[in-house]
């Protein structure tokens, strides 16, 4: 039992005639602060969410010849596609999006060309971009309110393989395998 009194943070409840007032944080004065601040992530509801889907090229080319030809599998790579950021993060979040840390594009789709061209596999992902800020606020509350960072623009791909599509590149739509861009909105067939 500490020896001296104790500090307490209450808040009063509803709008009644009888004081309702809840404890919810109380120490003893003599016990040590806990200023370390703990480091989080949260979303910014700025109404700046934008759909934007990521192209990469799974695929080497293939120079059909004087046949047609397939690029499938055999000739292309499954990638992983992660979440990115303007800034360093405490964490990664979600924003309550259907979003996840990282996807992968898979690699069993199959692209045909004619003769005399290239043909080529690209796998599109789609994105959301939002906004978040880094907080730091200390365990006790008689620290402070703690700072928070300027706004940070994430974008992280759609959750599952519901956002990831397959187009097939032909002649000079075909790069290096590995190729990359991003495009805004989301990609429809």
């Amino acid at each position: 039992m500490p020896t001296g009194g104790a500090s307490e943070l209450q808040v009063q409840l509803g709008g009644t005639s009888r004081d309702q007032k809840k404890t919810i944080f109380a120490v003893a004065d003599d016990e040590p602060m806990m200023c370390t601040p703990i480091p989080q992530t949260k979303s910014v509801d700025d109404g700046s969410n934008t759909k934007w889907t990521y192209w990469k090229q799974i695929s080497y080319n293939l120079h059909c010849g004087s046949g047609s030809c397939t690029v499938g599998y055999q000739q292309s790579e499954s990638y992983t596609i992660t979440f990115g950021a303007t800034a360093k993060l405490n964490e990664w979040i979600s924003a309550s999006l259907s979003v996840a840390r990282t996807t992968t594009t898979g690699n069993s789709y199959s692209c045909n060309g004619g003769s005399g061209e290239t043909v080529c596999v690209w796998a599109g992902t789609h994105h959301w971009e939002y906004s978040a800020k880094n907080t730091w606020k200390p365990a006790d509350p008689r620290c402070g309110q703690g700072s928070e960072s300027p706004n940070i623009r994430m974008w992280s791909p759609i959750e599952g393989h519901k956002g990831v599509h397959y187009w097939c590149g032909h002649n000079s739509e075909c790069n290096d395998k590995g190729a990359d861009y991003w495009k805004p909105d989301w990609w429809t067939e």
